[in-house]
């Protein structure tokens, strides 16, 4: 049914000036026309139509689950690098796999594929393996952070200058 009016629902097709909003999200609901050149935020456009973004999303580019801001009930945007600029919200704080790159907005980066937890995207930065009989390297006994390699070298013992703790 194609609609000329943002008052009629149930449309398949808008007029030329006009976007259809496939998803009910907010205050607008699905079927509806509304005249506008881009969708609203929440909405993500699809050809001449409006898409709803992931729940979690307050705006989003391209794919419903791509947030590039999030609601204030999920603050914590998680992105796979510093140059990307949509990923996925979540609250409470950065899950595993991430830490907190930027309090302001809440971005979490993903952590080396090697580290569970870490303090940066480093390989260094590894607060516990992601392999379980992976080895964690420090510096010292009172560091948290450090590396994660799969086995010990040839003979048995850590990486060159490690020691092996309880």
């Amino acid at each position: 049914k194609r609609c000329e009016d943002e008052a009629t629902t149930s449309c398949t097709e808008c007029d030329p000036d006009h976007l259809l909003i496939l998803t009910t999200r907010d205050s607008y609901q699905a079927g509806t026309c509304i005249q506008a050149l881009l969708c609203p935020d929440g909405f993500f456009q699809v050809g001449k139509s409006c898409e709803a973004c992931d729940s979690q999303c307050e705006t989003c580019i391209d794919n419903s689950g791509k947030c590039s801001q999030c609601k204030a009930a999920s603050p914590y945007l998680h992105v796979e690098s510093p140059n990307d600029a949509n990923g996925t919200c979540h609250s409470g704080s950065c899950q595993m796999g991430y830490y907190e790159y930027s309090t302001t907005p809440k971005i979490c980066l993903k952590c080396d594929p090697s580290c569970k937890y870490c303090t940066s995207q480093s390989p260094e930065a590894c607060t516990d393996c992601e392999d379980p009989n992976d080895y964690h390297h420090r510096e010292n006994a009172s560091t948290t952070a450090g590396n994660c390699f799969s086995s010990l070298t040839a003979t048995g013992n850590c990486q060159y200058n490690y020691y092996l703790a309880a």
